[in-house]
């Protein structure tokens, strides 16, 4: 008995140590996507759709320089004429994962009236 015991704690530590992998941080392989919400205030035209016109990717970037333009949202009427254009930052919110492996973000531009 004392055979099979000390057989399954040593089992136990090796797939411990293998799955830890040395104390690096293991992230999980989960897909996932960054969320923009964009709200229009009060005093738009009847709006079908928006545009939005990232300088880079689209979301947070490492790395990014800081004098880089802000993101562009296009409004747009059903006949895909420009009802106006706001030019704005936007503070992107962790609401998922962690910082150390990633995940999804979230943001929300509020485009003023034209």
């Amino acid at each position: 008995m004392k055979g099979l015991v000390a057989f399954v704690l040593g089992v136990v530590a090796v797939l411990l140590l293998a799955t830890r992998g040395g104390g690096e941080l293991t992230c999980p392989a989960i897909g996932w996507s960054n969320g923009l919400v964009v709200e229009l205030v009060e005093g738009w035209p009847a709006a079908d759709a928006v545009r939005i016109e990232c300088p880079s990717p689209c979301g947070p970037v490492p790395m990014t320089p800081s004098d880089e333009e802000p993101d562009a949202v296009t409004v747009l009427a059903a006949d895909v004429a420009a009802l106006g254009r706001a030019e704005l930052d936007l503070d992107w919110v962790r609401v998922g994962g962690s910082a150390e492996c990633g995940g999804p973000l979230e943001a929300t531009a509020t485009v003023p009236a034209p």
